[in-house]
């Protein structure tokens, strides 16, 4: 399977619980093209996107029984917030279709649009405070009531 994006993202490989050797391939950047190691921590910061052409992501996993690398599973989740702007998480799954877990966790790739105009925001923080107050040991003062008079 591949995943298709437009312009500049980040990459980076934030998870892996998988028995089998993972990688990951991109083709049809301006750049960046090429096969990268499915380890913790393989970043590309700045993957440039050819203008009104898409690039491609796919990831895979090596089948030691046939010695070959065979493509997987891939779930996408897209998110927005105001500090990152547009992300998304690639889960991937590998092993053949009878013996496949079905988990979505054998390797993870996070993704962030790198687009200022995605996240105006990026980089500042946010100047209100809407967390509940911590709760106190001190316990609160009682006024007592008026009694009403006839």
């Amino acid at each position: 399977m591949e995943e298709l994006f437009y312009d500049t993202w980040y990459l980076e490989v934030i998870a892996k619980k998988a028995d089998y050797q993972q990688r990951f391939i991109i083709s049809g950047s301006a750049s960046q093209n090429g096969i990268y190691s499915g380890t913790v921590g393989t970043k590309i910061p700045s993957l440039a996107g050819v203008p009104g052409m898409p690039w491609k992501l796919s990831i895979e996993w090596y089948d030691a029984a046939s010695a070959t690398w065979k493509p997987s599973v891939m779930r996408t989740v897209s998110g927005y917030s105001m500090n990152e702007g547009l992300t998304k998480k690639i889960f991937s799954d590998d092993a053949t279709a009878a013996i496949r877990d079905n988990d979505f966790n054998d390797l993870v790739i996070y993704c962030r649009n790198l687009d200022p105009a995605l996240a105006p925001y990026a980089g500042q923080e946010n100047p209100y405070d809407f967390s509940y107050p911590k709760k106190s040991k001190r316990k609160p003062i009682r006024k007592k009531r008026p009694v009403p008079q006839k």
